[in-house]
């Protein structure tokens, strides 16, 4: 019984030390992120940014996880995971040329060629500058 007393009296305790989550800020649209990071984009050598991002395609929902790293003058590597951790797309452009495997056919498919803006859109769906 004493036992059961000290640990109620520990949860009570340690569950009445826990203050209330602070309000996050909500997450700016999209353009406002990429306007930020074009004007202050001259101070920095490299981005290495992290997204989990969900959305709805003919009517089922899908999240991924997606990894972006980008080096000036002219490296960007960018990988999508599936909900289960699984590459979905690795992309790399390495001074203008272009390798992209796609892991959503089976065999996986791979593409290799010069970096254009269009093709870069094509595969991120960011406007992104090659």
């Amino acid at each position: 019984m004493r036992m059961l007393c000290s640990t109620a009296f520990l949860v009570f305790l340690l569950t009445a030390c826990a203050g209330p989550r602070p309000q996050l800020p909500s997450v700016p649209a999209a353009e406002v992120l990429l306007r930020k990071l074009e004007e202050t984009g001259q101070r920095w050598q490299q981005l290495d940014a992290a997204a989990e991002v969900g959305f709805k395609r003919n009517g089922k929902s899908l999240s991924s996880r997606q990894f972006m790293l980008l080096e000036k003058p002219d490296r960007l590597r960018v990988d999508v995971l599936s909900f289960f951790g699984q590459p979905v797309l690795q992309l790399t452009v390495d001074q203008g040329e272009l390798q992209v495997f796609l892991g959503t056919t089976t065999p996986g498919q791979y593409y290799r060629g010069p970096a254009s803006d269009e093709v870069l859109a094509r595969f991120t769906r960011l406007p992104l500058r090659a």
